[in-house]
């Protein structure tokens, strides 16, 4: 279950929580910018964007960047800062957090553990040489990791390529 369906599923178990809209500031998405590396593993990025949107009082700030290598393989790091949804994010995270979960088969997996202190969700598909890797920081930032073409160390490498500590600062508002 990706974050989206995870917000869902959290907000249908915490509709008051949910329904909060006492807005926190959310950060500015060039700070979620500039900690996106410049390279994954043999990956060279070749492109980094970023914005700020906002409607009826909530705000998502994000920062995305893509990363190719020369044999097409491609991996996407996708940071959304859900500061300014107090209530879902508080939610979210602790339905985040309270998930365990291990399945494999032939061709794949689906996998949480822990990694410096944040709850990791992995999926990856042999057959097709894809996966994502998603996680919460500093219940607050969402991070997303999805490649294709790609083996699963590559993956764990952009996780790893990530300055974890600098976006828990940033989540505690330093």
């Amino acid at each position: 279950m990706g974050l989206p369906a995870l917000l869902l599923a959290a907000m249908a178990a915490y509709p008051a929580a949910a329904q909060e809209t006492a807005s926190a500031a959310t950060l500015d998405y060039h700070k979620l910018k500039a900690v996106l590396p410049e390279r994954v593993d043999s990956l060279k990025r070749t492109s980094a964007t970023g914005g700020r949107s906002s409607a009826f009082g909530i705000s998502v700030a994000y920062a995305e960047a893509e990363y190719q290598g020369k044999d097409g393989s491609q991996v996407t790091i996708k940071l959304s800062d859900l500061g300014g949804l107090p209530g879902v994010a508080a939610v979210a995270s602790h339905a985040w957090n309270a998930m365990e979960m291990e399945s494999e088969s032939d061709t794949g997996f689906e996998r949480t553990r822990q990694y410096k202190g944040c709850k990791v969700m992995e999926q990856y598909d042999r057959n097709e040489r894809s996966g994502e890797i998603s996680l919460m920081v500093g219940s607050r930032i969402s991070v997303e990791i999805t490649g294709s073409n790609v083996d699963f160390e590559t993956l764990q490498s952009a996780l790893e390529a990530l300055p974890l500590t600098r976006l828990k600062e940033l989540a505690s508002g330093q």
